[in-house]
């Protein structure tokens, strides 16, 4: 899955996970298939419905 971030990542819904080389943030699946969807490239449309079946 790859990630281009084309808006305001600002009032987005993130949880902090802990890596190896120290915590990060990542964006909640709800928004990043709201991105994915706003996007509308044929990869991105895939990624939505891998992400759908994870829930």
């Amino acid at each position: 899955m790859d990630i281009v971030i084309s808006e305001d990542l600002k009032g987005k819904r993130t949880t902090s996970m802990q890596t190896q080389t120290g915590a990060i943030r990542v964006l909640s699946r709800k928004d990043l298939i709201a991105m994915k969807l706003k996007s509308g490239r044929p990869q991105d449309l895939a990624d939505v419905d891998a992400l759908e079946r994870l829930q």
